[in-house]
């Protein structure tokens, strides 16, 4: 049985020497978290994806939740994926560390894929990951395409772009350095927690708010139940009564769960709610 095995073996390092155009990639990739099953979603076949995360169902996080429906969904497990059948398991870099590990040292081979903070970071990854999915034909001409879109979107930014406080619903919101941070001013805007100094993710309080009215609040997540406690926030009065006198712009948390590739259309959608040029709010 072990020589047959071997034989066996020896003919596929044979038919593996083959000119790459005459081989279809068929190795199974499974995804730990969101940034990796959309990648999976849009560069793979079905038949090619091992197992996602439960996040990928969700359409309030992933903007490819509709193909994946039906796919295999599994925990962050090295036993789930070796019995998937995953011969590439890409992972980010947060709570699936160990598991990532345990898959390496059993032979799988492993792609991490910590967050990035810029669009060009994520173009970049895009490319890179694609390639080493075998699917970088398929990579390159989505990060290509999304360059040149960025590109129009840039091209009808306004010259005196107008303020904008973004929210989730307990009150967070995002500083200078973050993929949401770009996301907004790649898309027309001037952040005000960037404005008055803030960096990374944190809160942005009411006062803040009054002291610098924006011209506009962008929010995301609001519509995400079971949030009780973390709505709290966003029913304050004062909150209730600035968020009335001035545009809300609800923007899809699936747009922007991941700063992945997804991001372009969270840029495109607050590029096309933009409030008009000089439309200010005190």
């Amino acid at each position: 049985m072990i020589l047959r095995r071997a034989m066996g073996m020896a003919l596929v390092g044979t038919m593996l020497s083959l000119p790459a155009q005459a081989q279809e990639d068929t190795r199974r990739v499974a995804s730990t978290a969101l940034c990796g099953d959309q990648l999976l979603l849009t560069l793979l076949p079905p038949a090619r994806i091992a197992a996602l995360s439960a996040q990928a169902v969700d359409p309030g996080l992933s903007d490819a939740a509709v193909r994946a429906q039906g796919l295999p969904v599994l925990p962050a497990d090295a036993e789930g994926f070796l019995w998937a059948g995953a011969d590439i398991v890409v992972g980010s870099d947060r709570g699936d560390s160990q598991t990532l590990s345990l898959l390496r040292r059993l032979g799988v081979t492993v792609v991490r894929m910590p967050p990035t903070n810029s669009f060009a970071d994520a173009m970049e990854q895009l490319r890179s990951v694609s390639t080493v999915l075998g699917a970088a034909e398929v990579g390159q001409a989505l990060a290509s395409d999304n360059e040149q879109q960025l590109a129009r979107l840039l091209a009808e930014r306004p010259a005196d772009p107008p303020l904008a406080a973004y929210y989730r619903p307990d009150g967070g919101s995002s500083g200078q350095g973050t993929f949401m941070n770009e996301a907004l001013t790649l898309g027309g805007y001037r952040n005000l927690a960037a404005e008055v100094g803030q960096s990374a993710w944190g809160r942005l309080d009411l006062e803040t708010l009054v002291l610098h009215p924006p011209a506009a609040l962008i929010t995301a997540y609001f519509d995400r139940p079971g949030w009780s406690l973390r709505h709290k926030f966003s029913h304050h009065p004062l909150f209730r009564r600035l968020a009335a006198s001035r545009p809300t712009i609800a923007l899809p948390g699936s747009l922007v769960a991941c700063s992945g590739w997804p991001l372009i259309k969270g840029i495109a959608f607050l590029a096309a709610a933009r409030p008009p040029a000089g439309d200010h709010h005190d």
